[in-house]
């Protein structure tokens, strides 16, 4: 693999794992922060609506007291007074004062007198059975057991009402007192319209079994329970107990997943720009590369392959700069030139030895010469007992040719005998 392949892999491979460091890092930190804040935000906004629905029911509380607390009000729990209920209790007045009920109640417990209206189709209606069966002297709308009044929430068969009982007193606040009044207001969507105009939520009111805390111990509730819907979409959950102190019902709250989807655009644009500065960096990278580093080795490269071409040793490579390729090329100088002293050095030698085998075998072919010249046979054994040299004499003598016998055992080429019997080897002249 060529060093262009292993630096771009290399440097890929870095950047690939910054990004994918970068991403896990964001998946746990930012995500799970932008999360964390996404519910903090929602559990606000779902508390809002909580506190929303008890600020519109401090409409009702001061009609309630305003009405409650007049002399008027005071007698007509005892004269029933036509002019009253036509001046006071008029459909118009239930229409202004956004009134669902109003209730007089005596002392004793009894209905003096009540009436039901419905605001969406604007007509009085019957008072709700469900309404009725909190009304008696046992319940606390009734007592106002450890409380001067009572105001919130109670939860019917028709749908859960903002309520309020004030006791009936004279003008002056003396009394002694004479029942109370209870007004109400259901929590229709004329209602849900005025409290998501002022809290700009997506608001509902609901049984609390249609909720998360259903099935739920009320010791682990939680004050704000959030759901993701979808990738947009956030609900928040929040318990309103009723007048009793019990949880009834729940505020259901749709919110937009702002945050989150804020939090992922950052997350891509901060991919994004890892992947384009990788992208830069990569690009960089190769280009110092080709620039600084590959291209002054191609030019050592080149340079070599010239001179191994032309077989010139006494040629030099170009020794750019004093970085470690300046080195490199310094170095394959200083070897060129040591190389090229050596093949002088060589040549000489080769010459030496020419001369020295001329001569060797001028020397042979006169030493050659003198013995095929000698009279006598002559014949040379080694230390193995092997012919090694023989002269025409000594072939005619022994009938037979050099080429045939030199190298063989001179006991093979020659036997002596001794009283008519071979004589050992060991006891012949040539072996002692």
């Amino acid at each position: 693999m060529s060093l262009r392949k292993k630096t771009f892999l290399f440097v890929t491979l870095i950047v690939g794992i910054a990004v994918l460091a970068v991403v896990v890092a964001s998946r746990t930190i930012l995500v799970e922060g932008y999360q964390m804040l996404e519910k903090n935000e929602a559990k606000e906004d779902v508390l809002r609506a909580v506190r929303s629905l008890e600020e519109r029911n401090l409409d009702y509380i001061a009609y309630n007291l305003n009405l409650s607390k007049r002399d008027d009000t005071y007698n007509f729990i005892g004269d029933k007074s036509e002019a009253y209920i036509d001046s006071n209790l008029s459909d118009d007045i239930f229409d202004d004062s956004r009134l669902s009920v109003v209730i007089f109640v005596d002392n004793e417990g009894k209905v003096v007198y009540e009436k039901g209206y419905d605001l969406n189709n604007q007509k009085e209606v019957p008072v709700s059975d469900d309404l009725h069966s909190h009304i008696n002297r046992q319940d606390l709308l009734i007592t106002h057991i450890g409380r001067e009044n009572i105001s919130g929430v109670i939860d019917l068969s028709e749908g859960p009402m903002l309520i309020t009982s004030f006791p009936i007193l004279k003008s002056d606040g003396t009394g002694p007192e004479r029942g109370k009044l209870i007004v109400g207001r259901y929590i229709d969507s004329q209602l849900l319209e005025r409290i998501e105009k002022a809290t700009r939520l997506n608001v509902s009111y609901v049984d609390l079994e249609e909720t998360p805390y259903a099935g739920l111990d009320e010791n682990k509730y939680q004050e704000v329970i959030t759901e993701v819907e979808s990738s947009s979409k956030l609900i928040g959950w929040a318990f309103i107990n009723d007048i009793y102190g019990n949880p009834q019902i729940a505020a259901r709250v749709e919110l937009p997943r702002n945050i989150y989807a804020q939090g992922n655009t950052i997350i891509f644009y901060l991919i994004a720009s890892i992947l384009i500065i990788g992208s830069i960096v990569i690009s960089g990278g190769i280009f110092y590369q080709e620039k600084v580093v590959l291209a002054p080795i191609h030019r050592l490269i080149g340079d070599v392959n010239k001179i191994r071409l032309r077989g010139d040793l006494a040629e030099r490579v170009a020794e750019i700069g004093e970085d470690e390729i300046g080195q490199l090329a310094k170095n394959i100088n200083a070897m060129m030139t040591s190389l090229s002293e050596s093949q002088g050095k060589v040549a000489k030698l080769l010459q030496d030895e020419k001369y020295l085998r001329e001569l060797i075998i001028k020397e042979h072919e006169r030493l050659d010469l003198i013995i095929s010249s000698m009279g006598e046979g002559l014949l040379a054994i080694d230390n193995d007992h092997k012919l090694t040299m023989i002269n025409p004499v000594a072939e005619k003598l022994l009938e037979v040719k050099g080429a045939d016998v030199i190298g063989k055992k001179w006991s093979d080429v020659v036997v002596t005998l001794k009283d008519h019997s071979q004589t050992p080897v060991a006891e012949r002249s040539f072996a002692k």
